[in-house]
C-alpha cells in the first residue's frame, strides 16, 4: 500500500473512532434513565449488524472457507443473543449482558487471530468488525453500570462513576486527536498504543 492510501486509510480509522467515542460519551452523560430500552435498541442494532456483516464475509476474498463457516457461524450465535426476549428488568438485562459478553468477547478472540492469516478484502473487514464490536460491548457495558448505579440502592454512586469514565475517555480522545498528525508514519505504533489504551478505558465499565 502506498504512503498516501495509508495514511487515508489511518485517518479515516481514527475519524471512525473519534465519531463512535463521541457516541459513548453522549450515552454516559445522557440524563436520561432508560437504559433498559436503550440497552434493547443496541440489541436490534447488534443484529442488524450481524447480518450485514455475515453478507461481507461470505463475499469477501482472503479467508480460508474454514475460518468463514467458523466466522458465520459465530455471528449466528450473536444474532441470537441479541434477539432474545426483551429486557424487562435490571435483572434480565444483566443476564443477557451476560450472554452477549460472552459471544462477543467469543467472536473477538476469533477474529482477532484469523485476521493475522487473512489477507485482502477478509483482512480489511476482519479489523473493521473489531472495531465495531468493541464499539456494540462498550455500550452494553455503558448501559449495565449506568442502571447498576442509578438503582434505588446505589443513589449518589453514578456522578462519581461517570466522572471516572468521563475521565477516561476524555484521554482517549485526546490521544486520538493527537495521533491524527503521525497517522500514517506510525501508524503500526499507534494502533497498539491505541488499543491499549481503549483496554484501560473499558475497564472502568467494569465495577
Amino acid at each position: 500500500m502506498d504512503e498516501k492510501l495509508l495514511k487515508e486509510k489511518a485517518l479515516e480509522k481514527l475519524n471512525n473512532w473519534i465519531a463512535k467515542l463521541e457516541e459513548l460519551k453522549s450515552q454516559i452523560n445522557s440524563e436520561s434513565e432508560e437504559t433498559l430500552d436503550g440497552f434493547e435498541a443496541q440489541k436490534a442494532k447488534l443484529s442488524k449488524w450481524t447480518e450485514k456483516i455475515k453478507t461481507q464475509f461470505t463475499e469477501a476474498e482472503g479467508m480460508s472457507k474454514e475460518k468463514a463457516e467458523s466466522v458465520q457461524k459465530m455471528l449466528e450465535e450473536l444474532k441470537e443473543k441479541a434477539l432474545q426476549a426483551k429486557a424487562e428488568t435490571e435483572d434480565t438485562m444483566d443476564k443477557q449482558h451476560k450472554n452477549l459478553s460472552k459471544k462477543l468477547d467469543k467472536l473477538k478472540d476469533y477474529l482477532t487471530e484469523a485476521y493475522k492469516d487473512s489477507k485482502d478484502a477478509a483482512k480489511d473487514l476482519s479489523e473493521d468488525a473489531l472495531d465495531d464490536l468493541d464499539d456494540f460491548h462498550a455500550k452494553f457495558d455503558a448501559y449495565k453500570i449506568k442502571a447498576q448505579h442509578m438503582s434505588k440502592d446505589a443513589e449518589g454512586t453514578w456522578d462519581e462513576k461517570r466522572k471516572e469514565i468521563n475521565k477516561k475517555l476524555n484521554e482517549l480522545s485526546a490521544k486520538l486527536t493527537d495521533s491524527q498528525g503521525e497517522a500514517s508514519e506510525k501508524w503500526e505504533d499507534i494502533s497498539k498504543e491505541l488499543s491499549e489504551a481503549w483496554k484501560h478505558v473499558r475497564k472502568a465499565f467494569k465495577s
